[in-house]
């Protein structure tokens, strides 16, 4: 049923009356009330015209009854504001259409364009940082060397190998330390261990220490300061990860006392500036022998390269 306004002291005709009864008792089951006599009344002129939908819970006479209105401005004002709409036949104010600027508009999607390309950027920088993250090394902090007392860290450079991805992007493994049982401090001597027939007695000797790097043999590095010419690099098996830490402190030993042997073999001159590491016999004066030096540690450098960390007597 489709409603018109009309002014409020006009009065109904019984056509509207009973139609308007008709549709209140299709749309609710309360107690019927007489037919409002203010604005909204039924429109007998448009049969054809769609009802409209009124809630059974509220009541469209109550929104413009003027019983409620106390302020005579504001009487006026809502009295004006109906008599403009009384030709309309809907009583909800349509809404308003505006006239976009296409310039504007055209200016807006070229923003969003690029504020949309800005964060597309972003989302792709940050994945690309987070692959990168994921394809580094995972570096496990190393503490500070420590050693024997009244000896001095061998300042050996870190060995490294660009072409291995492996050292690039491999993990990295804790050091192994050697350290004597019942001795505070790190390190094991060489001469002791590959001169003497009953080596001491070291910190977790039958443990198995490469059980975690899974690899079938390592390569062992000594960089030597002042021979650079000469590094040490040697192959030993880990014998399926079941070597031991004190076979493998053996296995160091002898292979820093070649090493030793080597240079004071070969008679290598020390490089300029590096002549306090110096290597020797005991006949010599100002030098480092073999026997005299101490292993500390054994630090991962990638892949399956491991350093060996050496301590030297303070001159």
């Amino acid at each position: 049923m489709a409603y018109v306004y009309t002014p409020q002291n006009q009065q109904w005709t019984p056509q509207e009356v009973a139609a308007y009864n008709q549709h209140q008792q299709m749309q609710q089951q309360y107690n019927h009330y007489a037919a409002p006599l203010n604005v909204l009344r039924p429109n007998m002129a448009v049969a054809h015209q769609p009802s409209l939908p009124v809630s059974p819970y509220s009541s469209l006479t109550g929104a413009v009854d003027y019983s409620q209105v106390t302020s005579s401005a504001a009487r006026k004002k809502s009295a004006g504001s109906i008599y403009k709409n009384r030709t309309n036949a809907n009583p909800y104010p349509a809404a308003p259409q505006y006239c976009e600027d296409t310039s504007r508009s055209q200016g807006r999607s070229r923003s969003n364009s690029q504020t949309q390309a800005l964060a597309s950027a972003g989302r792709s920088a940050r994945q690309t940082d987070l692959i990168q993250a994921q394809r580094m090394p995972v570096h496990v902090p190393i503490p500070p060397p420590s050693g024997p007392t009244n000896h001095v860290l061998v300042p050996q450079p870190e060995y490294f190998d660009e072409r291995d991805k492996k050292w690039r992007y491999g993990p990295r493994y804790k050091p192994i330390n050697f350290q004597t049982a019942n001795i505070p401090e790190l390190g094991v001597r060489v001469g002791k261990v590959a001169h003497s027939q009953y080596p001491p007695a070291i910190e977790g000797a039958d443990e198995e220490i490469f059980q975690e790097a899974g690899d079938r043999e390592i390569q062992l590095w000594i960089l030597w300061p002042g021979y650079s010419s000469e590094p040490l690099k040697k192959r030993v098996k880990t014998q399926a990860g079941r070597l031991t830490r004190e076979l493998l402190l053996t296995l160091l030993a002898h292979a820093v006392l070649d090493y030793a042997y080597d240079i004071h073999r070969k008679k290598i001159p020390i490089e300029r500036g590096y002549e306090k590491w110096a290597i020797g016999s005991k006949a010599d004066e100002n030098v480092l022998v073999g026997g005299e030096l101490f292993i500390t540690r054994l630090v991962h450098r990638g892949g399956a390269n491991w350093q060996v960390e050496i301590w030297a007597p303070r001159r």
